[in-house]
Formats: C-alpha cells, structure tokens, sequence
C-alpha cells in the first residue's frame, strides 16, 4: 500500500515565482518598492505601506523561531508516520521581518526554543513543488583574515 501524501500545494500567478525559487532551494520573496519591507504570502500590496509596487528578491533563509506548535496526534494520515513533529513560524532576518511557517527537521520538539535561530531546508513533494522547513542554523562561518 502507498503511503499517502499531504495536499499538494496549488501556486497562483502571484505565488509562482515563490514555489519557482523553492524547486531549486532558493528562498524567493517580493520586496516592496515603497518601503523595501520583504513579504510572505505574496500579494498585490504591502502589508506594511500599502504600495503597490514590488519586485522579487533572492533572499537568506535565515531566521528565529517566532512560535511553534507540536503535533502529536496526526489527523491526516500523511503525516501518521512523523508524529510527534513540529510547525514552526518564523521570523525571517530581512527587511519587514515577514512570518514564514514550515515544519522542523533535525530539532526534537523538546529542543526548540523560543527565538532559536534556523535556516531554511528544501524538501521535496514532486518535480515542482518543494516544501519550506527549518533546520536549526549552523555555527556562522568565521571571517577569513
């Protein structure tokens, strides 16, 4: 018997170039031309200035654990096998600070920690969608002299 699949995500026209950038592990997202405030979930105006203009940006998938929640008991049965897992929020580490939620890897629930900082991982669904998870960050490279 297969092992059944969460819901696919369905990408719209305005959210493509987001899923476009997680298929190849780079973390998309617009940046408003008024106030250089970053946003998720993508849309037609800023949340912060209400400007209308923006552009798409490459940005580092670094943040901080914002809130969390564990789930132990999985109504879905696609996530049966990986209970008990976490859903973390994040808050990324660029201009306006945007929430972006996604599920741990690597990280017992026991072991998050409020404002704990993560890094972005990839995780593939099929050949055109990959999932946003967080991973706890690795040490910050040490400047080269």
């Amino acid at each position: 018997m297969e092992t059944p699949r969460p819901i696919r995500p369905k990408p719209t026209a305005m959210s493509q170039p987001f899923w476009d950038g997680a298929r190849v592990g780079e973390l998309r997202l617009q940046c408003c031309s008024g106030c250089g405030a970053h946003r998720f979930y993508p849309s037609a105006g800023c949340h912060k200035c209400g400007d209308d203009g923006y552009d798409w940006r490459a940005v580092p998938g670094r943040g901080h654990v914002y809130t969390w929640t564990v789930i132990r008991r999985a109504l879905d049965p696609a996530f049966q096998a990986r209970v008990p897992f976490t859903v973390a929020v994040v808050a990324l580490d660029v201009a306006g600070r945007p929430l972006l939620p996604g599920t741990m890897l690597d990280c017992a629930p026991e072991d998050l920690r409020a404002d704990m900082a993560v890094d972005i991982a990839f995780e593939p669904y099929d050949d055109d969608i990959s999932l946003p998870c967080w991973r706890p960050a690795g040490e910050p490279e040490e400047e080269k002299t």
